[in-house]
């Protein structure tokens, strides 16, 4: 019988090990995801800064242009209009961009790879 203890007290230690490694892997992977949706955000609210900014700027260059400050104004918006279009339009290729970033986050193996060194996500 003291074998059969000692077959039993394996295997529940092997299962502790798997499922506190398994636990690991999952904290591992939300740590990650959440990590770059915070990076994403505080990219987007930058970004959004500069471009109004930006925006200013090349309203105030098309008002020395066309001296109207309404002209240079629309004018600026005519140009955000045009890259919101031309975004659109290429919408399926920047789609499948963030999809393969997501799935590669998601399903970032903790193997090693051939070089012995860890593949970086970001």
């Amino acid at each position: 019988m003291a074998i059969i203890s000692k077959w039993i007290d394996k295997i529940a230690q092997y299962m502790n090990v798997r499922i506190r490694s398994l636990q690991l892997s999952i904290v591992e992977r939300s740590s990650a995801i959440l990590s770059y949706f915070a990076f994403t955000l505080i990219m987007l609210f930058i970004g959004f800064a500069i471009l109004l900014f930006l925006g200013f700027g090349v309203a105030e260059v098309f008002t020395a242009l066309v001296d109207s400050r309404i002209g240079g104004f629309f004018l600026t918006v005519a140009s955000y209009v045009l890259i919101m279009l031309i975004v659109f339009l290429f919408r399926k290729s920047i789609l499948k961009g963030f999809a393969s970033i997501f799935i590669k986050i998601l399903t970032n193996d903790d193997d090693e790879d051939e070089g012995g060194e860890k593949e970086e996500l970001i």
